[in-house]
């Protein structure tokens, strides 16, 4: 399983006159999911993959990143 999304906001007035003299705020992000599904029975799935998180913005206070690997345990009812 492969899944990417992309999203973006923009503030329509400036976020706070205390960063960057009240400038306006835009957020992108970007999400990248690469798993792998194990079926173990009829009811329980292994799932293990990697996740990557990126955000930009325009006040570098809401800038950030993340990658990690998960593993998990899937039930079905």
């Amino acid at each position: 399983l492969l899944v990417a999304a992309m999203m973006g906001t923009n503030d329509t007035t400036g976020y706070s006159l205390l960063l960057e003299s009240g400038r306006v705020r835009q957020v992108r992000q970007f999400n990248v999911r690469a798993e792998l599904q194990q079926q173990l029975n009829f009811h329980w799935q292994l799932v293990w993959g990697v996740d990557w998180f990126q955000q930009r913005a325009s006040l570098r206070l809401f800038t950030f990143g993340n990658v990690g690997p998960y593993v998990g345990l899937r039930a079905a009812w």
